[in-house]
């Protein structure tokens, strides 16, 4: 596809995500597929991203789907990154969208789906989405909360490479308790 400097015109954008959709479900090789769900992400136009819902509800490849996350990520779609953690059945395309979450800073989304879930696994992948997203204060939350000690050692090693005191200051206490026991 050629882009001219001018704007684009609804039309236009139309019919470029259309032949961008046409493009990722036809029999086109794995990298233009790839590369084209990329450029509908980084156009981030709504028909774009409706385009971009139906390839992941159409499509059976594995790496298709994860690419759309990885869309929906560079758009900043966090609706559909949320449906996608919430409802995706393979773990790691539920997993990948948890942490594409993290990237784009879904923090009370992330602590919604962890509170909601007492899937280990699946708390673990919201405790790393948290970490990537740079939320102590989240961490630290739900350190307080949480009850199951494998959980809460993994929340505790993550906090410990943020570069945050406060999260320090909760790690000794934590520290301080255990030992006072």
């Amino acid at each position: 596809f050629l882009l001219s400097s001018e704007a684009p015109t609804m039309a236009a954008s139309t019919s470029t995500a259309a032949a961008f959709s046409s493009t990722v479900s036809s029999c086109a090789p794995p990298p233009v597929s790839l590369e084209a769900v990329r450029a509908l992400g980084i156009a981030g136009d709504p028909q774009d991203l409706r385009a971009l819902s139906e390839i992941y509800r159409t499509s059976a490849s594995k790496e298709t789907r994860g690419a759309v996350l990885e869309a929906f990520m560079i758009a900043g779609d966090k609706a559909q990154l949320l449906a996608a953690a919430r409802n995706e059945p393979d773990p790691e395309l539920r997993a990948k969208a948890i942490e594409l979450l993290g990237a784009v800073g879904a923090d009370s989304e992330l602590v919604e789906l962890y509170q909601a879930t007492q899937d280990r696994e699946v708390r673990g992948r919201i405790i790393l989405g948290l970490m990537i997203s740079g939320n102590s204060q989240a961490m630290i939350g739900l350190l307080r909360q949480e009850t199951d000690p494998a959980l809460k050692k993994q929340i505790v090693q993550h906090l410990s490479m943020m570069d945050d005191d406060e999260a320090l200051d909760e790690i000794r206490l934590l520290l301080h308790q255990i030992a006072a026991r």
